[in-house]
């Protein structure tokens, strides 16, 4: 069943507006250009929310600020739900103001069918620089294992991307994840949300930043990943070619 999704009824403007954020980890400028407003239908899957089962698995990273890892994590194909928050830290109860020893951090729900977990690790340090020293900790890089298993995986992946990449030393840190606190709700989707025409067109639901749709979108806004393979996605979501390429000017998305 395919779903359709009210037009974006803006005008267009000569100078498109700009969200500056904070410099620090590696975080992007948001622009938004209000002349291409796509109409598109999607698959009624598009508009479930993911929740955690049988089917699927969870992962944690932390590669700088979380607003672009998130939209980077969620350009992974097989990564259906993506939420940002603090883990590694000793502080109870973490706030963006008062994030104390935490590291900012992606937590990602993908289906191992669609995606292993080597491949999600080699999407994380293929998308980051891992061998910077971060400004501040909260930025560090660090992969937050849920089991004696991921945290081998993680270890034996991180040997291999050395030894393949050279140069400097990785400065990824390999740990077990104790606790997850997620962020509040105005950084969670955080490019979707700078564009309120393209989330206001999603359907009315206190659950629509949680659907499979809303993490697509977010890594298309916040330019995350590779195009040919949110290219695909959207397709698998229903979304027609015509609707896809405007997604993408919308975003400023860099040919």
């Amino acid at each position: 069943m395919l779903i359709l999704l009210p037009a974006l009824l803006v005008g267009c403007r000569e100078n498109p507006p700009v969200s500056k954020e904070t410099s620090g980890g590696g975080c992007r400028i948001s622009v938004v250009d209000d002349q291409y407003s796509p109409t598109f239908e999607v698959a009624q899957a598009a508009l479930s929310v993911p929740a955690e089962s049988e089917r699927y698995e969870k992962a944690y990273f932390a590669m700088g600020c979380f607003w672009g890892s998130e939209a980077l994590l969620a350009g992974a194909p097989g990564v259906v739900s993506t939420r940002v928050g603090f883990a590694g830290g000793t502080l109870e109860n973490p706030t963006y103001r008062s994030i104390g020893d935490h590291v900012e951090t992606v937590e990602v729900l993908y289906d191992p069918n669609l995606i292993s977990y080597p491949k999600l690790l080699r999407h994380f340090w293929r998308h980051h620089n891992a061998r910077a020293k971060p400004i501040f900790r909260q930025y560090a890089s660090a992969v937050f294992a849920v089991d004696e298993s991921q945290e081998k995986a993680a270890k034996k992946e991180r040997r291999a991307w050395q030894q393949k990449t050279g140069g400097e030393k990785l400065l990824t840190a390999v740990l077990p994840i104790q606790e997850f606190y997620p962020a509040g709700e105005s950084h969670q989707k955080y490019y979707l949300q700078q564009d309120p025409q393209l989330l206001e067109s999603l359907p009315d639901s206190d659950k629509k930043l949680n659907t499979l749709l809303a993490t697509k979108l977010n890594a298309v806004a916040g330019r995350g990943g590779e195009r040919e393979s949110l290219e695909k996605t959207l397709a698998a979501l229903g979304i027609n070619p015509e609707a896809r390429d405007l997604l993408f000017l919308r975003a400023v998305w860099e040919q």
